[in-house]
C-alpha cells in the first residue's frame, strides 16, 4: 500500500522544444529544482502540465520520464483524465505498471450523443 500524500504538490509544465516535440530532458531539471525547494510531489500531465493537448503516446512518455527522475525523492501523481474513457483506463494502467505514486482523473468534459 502507498503512503498517504503529505506536503507540497507541485504541478508542473510539460517542457516542449521550439518545433513542439516534447522536451523529456527538461523534466530532470524541473524534478531537481522541486526537490530542492522541498516540494514532495509532482502532479503530472494535468492541466498545466498540458496533459489533455498530448498525445497519449506523450503523455506515456512524460510520466516515465517523471517516475524516472523522482525515484523515491517525489511522489508523482499522474493526471489520466481524458474524453476517451478507453484512453483514460490505459494512461491509468500504465501509470499503475511504472511504479506512479497514485493517479488523478476527471470525468469526460463532453459526452457521446445517443445512439438509435
Amino acid at each position: 500500500m502507498k503512503q498517504t500524500l503529505k506536503g507540497l504538490i507541485a504541478a508542473p509544465f510539460t517542457p516542449m522544444k521550439p518545433d513542439g516535440a516534447l522536451n523529456l530532458n527538461a523534466i530532470e531539471q524541473q524534478a531537481a529544482g522541486l526537490i530542492s525547494s522541498g516540494v514532495s510531489g509532482a502532479f503530472v500531465c494535468g492541466t498545466t502540465g498540458e496533459g489533455l493537448s498530448l498525445s497519449i503516446e506523450e503523455r506515456m512518455k512524460a510520466a516515465e520520464r517523471w517516475v524516472a527522475v523522482a525515484k523515491t525523492n517525489l511522489s508523482v501523481i499522474v493526471h489520466v483524465g481524458c474524453n476517451n474513457l478507453a484512453e483514460s483506463r490505459t494512461l491509468a494502467e500504465h501509470a499503475q505498471r511504472m511504479g506512479a505514486h497514485s493517479v488523478a482523473t476527471m470525468g469526460p468534459t463532453l459526452f457521446r450523443t445517443a445512439r438509435p
